[in-house]
């Protein structure tokens, strides 16, 4: 709806069935749907003959067509459109995109279209590939996404990463970090906040309460950001295990820097956030990338009315369907690592031949964990499913080409296991574990309640102190007995 015909804010919808209609509105943040209009009713059908009008008489950028930044493809030649529309792909392939920088203009071509999150509702990121004569040595990518209007941009929180290690950095040399990181060109925020903007009478509307079945209505606003950024290379694409190896440990490292230091939690790690770079002698550096989500410590931003991170990698805590799930923790960013070695190593198998540059080299095994993607299952039921795989008996599937990474994903799967089975034992205020024994089970008689001993409370950020950084990189460096580059030793306890 929102996606498949160019750069939309937001779409409307007519819904028929039979003689009623509806006029439904989307965006990223709402749903509405307007009463039905009876077209047997005589007057339901002067109110249809009245939204033909109003429809007919919206503009481009009331309709939600953003033409001024991409010329609109439905618009501009709708039988290219037809073609292209065969493969999303090819979407905005050839098109133009206006930005500007430094008061001037800057005109990107945009290419094939790497990467389109899914889903209604959120971000709704889309990765393309493009050139501009701005950066004509460099190969470009451009990510259109639309965040909450309360969050840091990406360019703000890795500014401040960058500058912290420049500060790092020794005499003449560069903080090893930086080759860990996205390396934005450019970045550029579209709002719609004026008076008369679709979005702003909407949020009034539906913050004000009206129209939402007498709850009370939360609308998240939202900002339209397009960054140019230099092309990385998908993790997927790599052909050695070795390299993945080394990858994760870069990415365990630059996370646990960007915590400790400039006081960034990424909140988002997942397959699709880690890529890669190479050096001019070959030499593999794991990137994370997508700090849209990211909040500096401690988070004091407004929080966003959808949880952060992606399903099959969130941490089960989060996936918890209570009003109250808990903090974005440390140790749930590494759980979110621990899933992602687990995804690719347990539901991918190296192709044997070389595929082609830049290209997925890996084949999925879709059987393999296939719940955990399950679309359908909620995330309270997704939270349940993966907290009985750290208990479960059954070992783990891994692909013959990953074998090396067994002894690793068992440890890590272990020590999740004793800290959940640790945590178990301390009951939570509320769940029916806390109440008091009132009887002695082998006389069956009445207890006299005595005083407990003191007992030290849960460490819940380590999860008993099994989950922490250290306990990661000492398993982690050295794979298949050969020790991988660490670069960040720091083990002490991070902060909570």
């Amino acid at each position: 709806i929102l996606s498949n015909a160019g750069l939309r804010s937001h779409a409307l919808v007519t819904l028929i069935d039979r003689d009623r209609i509806q006029l439904s509105y989307y965006d990223r943040s709402a749903i509405i749907v307007s009463q039905a209009i009876d077209l047997t009713n005589a007057d339901d059908e002067i109110r249809f003959i009245a939204m033909l009008i109003g429809c007919h008489r919206l503009t481009l950028k009331q309709r939600g067509v953003l033409h001024q930044i991409i010329k609109d493809p439905y618009i501009t030649d709708f039988s290219r459109f037809n073609t292209v529309s065969k493969d999303p792909k090819l979407l905005f392939s050839g098109l133009e995109m206006e930005l500007q920088k430094n008061g001037e203009n800057i005109t990107l071509i945009l290419g094939t279209i790497v990467y389109r999150q899914r889903g209604l509702f959120g971000r709704d990121t889309c990765v393309i590939h493009a050139t501009c004569t701005e950066w004509k040595d460099t190969k470009l990518v451009v990510k259109i996404s639309w965040p909450s209007a309360s969050r840091k941009s990406e360019k703000e929180l890795l500014d401040i990463a960058i500058a912290k290690a420049n500060e790092m950095a020794k005499p003449g040399e560069t903080h090893w970090v930086l080759n860990h990181l996205p390396n934005i060109l450019h970045e550029q925020d579209f709002k719609f906040d004026d008076a008369k903007s679709v979005q702003k009478l909407i949020a009034e509307m539906v913050n004000g309460g009206q129209y939402v079945g007498g709850r009370d209505g939360v609308y998240e606003r939202r900002v339209l950001r397009i960054t140019v950024l230099e092309e990385l290379s998908p993790i997927t694409s790599l052909r050695n295990d070795k390299h993945y190896a080394q990858v994760f440990v870069d990415i365990l490292q630059c996370h646990k820097w960007l915590y400790d230091h400039p006081k960034i939690l990424h909140r988002d790690i997942s397959m699709a956030n880690i890529m890669y770079r190479k050096d001019g002698e070959g030499n593999v550096f794991g990137v994370l990338i997508d700090f849209d989500l990211s909040s500096l410590i401690p988070i004091e931003e407004a929080k966003s009315l959808r949880r952060t991170g992606t399903p099959p990698y969130m941490a089960f805590d989060l996936l918890r369907e209570e009003k109250d799930s808990g903090p974005h923790l440390y140790r749930h960013d590494l759980e979110a690592l621990f899933y992602v070695m687990l995804m690719i190593c347990c539901r991918h198998s190296i192709i044997k031949k070389v595929q082609p540059k830049g290209t997925s080299q890996l084949e999925e095994i879709p059987a393999n964990l296939s719940e955990w993607f399950d679309r359908t299952m909620s995330w309270n039921i997704l939270a349940k499913v993966k907290t009985s795989f750290f208990s479960d008996n059954e070992p783990l599937p891994v692909s013959r080409c990953f074998e090396g990474f067994r002894p690793c994903l068992d440890f890590i799967r272990r020590q999740f296991a004793a800290g959940i089975f640790e945590r178990q034992k301390e009951p939570a205020a509320g769940s029916w574990k806390a109440l008091e024994d009132v009887f002695n089970l082998d006389g069956r008689a009445p207890l006299v309640s005595e005083p407990q001993k003191p007992v030290q409370p849960f460490d819940d950020d380590t999860l008993g102190g099994h989950i922490d950084y250290g306990m990661f990189l000492t398993v982690m460096w050295i794979f298949k007995k050969t020790e991988l580059v660490v670069r960040n030793r720091d083990r002490a306890p991070v902060a909570p």
